[in-house]
């Protein structure tokens, strides 16, 4: 619901770094070699790339790349922000 809000444009940007703990394993795996929920993080990226599509398609009729899209600025945003194992 948050992540669908941000990318429509009606949440706050401060959606983003809230979303970068939620990317974090709840329970860390033992040896310490993962800590973020590798399955979420490439179902998220997923998302946000077909959602921003469709949501440039139904905005404009047109698909192309839109450097202002929220999508875009949240995908530029974890792949800055977090650490070596996160990105």
């Amino acid at each position: 619901m948050y992540l669908d809000q941000y990318l429509l444009g009606r949440s706050n940007s401060s959606f983003p770094a809230t979303l970068k703990n939620r990317l974090l394993l709840s329970t860390p795996v033992e040896d310490g070699s993962e800590t973020y929920n590798l399955s979420l993080m490439n179902a998220l990226v997923m998302y946000i790339g077909v959602s921003s599509v469709a949501q440039a398609k139904a905005r404009s009729g047109s698909t192309f790349f839109n450097p202002e899209d929220p999508g875009v600025v949240l995908l530029k945003f974890l792949a800055e922000d977090l650490d070596a194992e996160g990105k």
